[in-house]
């Protein structure tokens, strides 16, 4: 099992024990598209921080509204 699916897994537990079920659901259904969407950006701007520095302009150039998130996971990985 990957490691946020472990993570997610506890975190999930420690919500419905403190919350109750009822509103472990509701969590669920409010956030589950914004959930999503922040892991597709995150597992994006890890593999674009891999690439060699003109990729990566590239990527910048292209979507410019990711690049705090693109900074700020550059000086975290390196």
């Amino acid at each position: 099992m990957p490691k946020y699916h472990q993570m997610l897994s506890r975190l999930l537990d420690s919500l419905k024990e403190r919350d109750g079920e009822e509103r472990l659901e509701e969590i669920k259904r409010t956030f589950k598209g914004e959930a999503r969407e922040a892991l597709n950006r995150e597992l994006i701007l890890q593999i674009v921080s891999k690439e060699r520095w003109w990729n990566r302009v590239k990527f910048l150039t292209l979507y410019p509204e990711l690049i705090v998130p693109y900074l700020v996971r550059i000086k975290t990985c390196h």
